[in-house]
C-alpha cells in the first residue's frame, strides 16, 4: 500500500513540475526533479520483489522522459544520463543496502540480530528484498551488509560511460553549447539518439 501511496506522489510532483517548469533550463528541472521527485522515504521496507515496484519504475521512467521532452521511446538505459542519478530502482536498491549496513553494526543488538538474520536467512520482507538485491547486482550475501561493496556494483550496473548517454546528457543541457546547431537541430538529434 505505501509503494502505492508513493507512487500517486511522485506522480503529482512530476505533474506539477511539468507544468510549472515548461519552458525552464535543464539545470532548474534536474534540481528540482532530484529534490521534489526522489524523496523515497520508507522504501528500506518495501518488498522489492512486489509488482508495485514495477509500476513504480514505468511512472518513473516516464515522468523523466515528460519532464525532459525526450520522446516516449526513449531507451530506459539512457534516463540515467538526462537525471546525472541512478534510475529508480539502483536508488531503491542504494537505499537498502545503505539501510542494512547501518543496521547490522547497530548498538542495539536486537536491531543488529534482525538484519543479520535477513542477511543471512533472507528471512521477512528485509531478506526477500536482499534476496533481489543478491540476484539482480550479483552481490555476494556478506557484501550486503558492507554499503561501500554494494554501491560500488549498483553503480556498476548503470552504463555511466555509455558513449551515447554521455553525448544525450550533453545534448539535453541547454548550457553546454554547440556553435553550429539550432535548437530545431538539436531537438532532432536528441530525439534520434534516444531511439536508436
Amino acid at each position: 500500500m505505501d509503494i502505492k501511496l508513493k507512487t500517486g506522489l511522485f506522480i503529482g510532483n512530476v505533474n506539477k513540475l511539468i507544468s510549472k517548469l515548461k519552458f525552464s533550463p535543464y539545470c532548474v528541472k534536474r534540481k528540482l526533479f532530484e529534490s521534489y521527485c526522489s524523496s523515497f522515504y520508507g522504501s528500506q521496507s518495501w518488498n522489492l520483489y512486489n509488482n508495485a515496484i514495477k509500476e513504480f519504475q514505468v511512472c518513473w521512467n516516464k515522468g523523466v522522459r515528460m519532464l525532459f521532452n525526450l520522446p516516449y521511446t526513449t531507451h530506459t538505459y539512457l534516463l540515467p544520463h538526462v537525471t546525472l542519478h541512478l534510475n529508480f530502482m539502483d536508488q531503491i536498491a542504494s537505499r537498502l543496502c545503505k539501510s542494512i549496513s547501518k543496521c547490522s553494526k547497530h548498538s542495539n543488538y536486537i536491531v543488529k540480530y534482525i538484519f543479520c538474520k535477513a542477511v543471512t536467512c533472507f528471512y521477512g520482507i528485509i531478506g526477500a528484498s536482499v534476496k533481489f538485491i543478491k540476484d539482480k547486482y550479483n552481490i555476494e550475501r556478506v557484501d550486503v551488509s558492507n554499503y561501500r561493496i554494494c554501491k560500488q556494483k549498483i553503480r556498476s550496473s548503470v552504463q555511466w560511460q555509455d558513449p551515447v548517454g554521455l553525448q544525450l546528457s550533453q545534448l539535453v543541457n541547454e548550457n553546454f553549447l554547440i556553435d553550429c546547431l539550432n535548437s530545431v537541430e538539436r531537438k532532432e538529434i536528441i530525439n534520434f539518439i534516444c531511439t536508436i
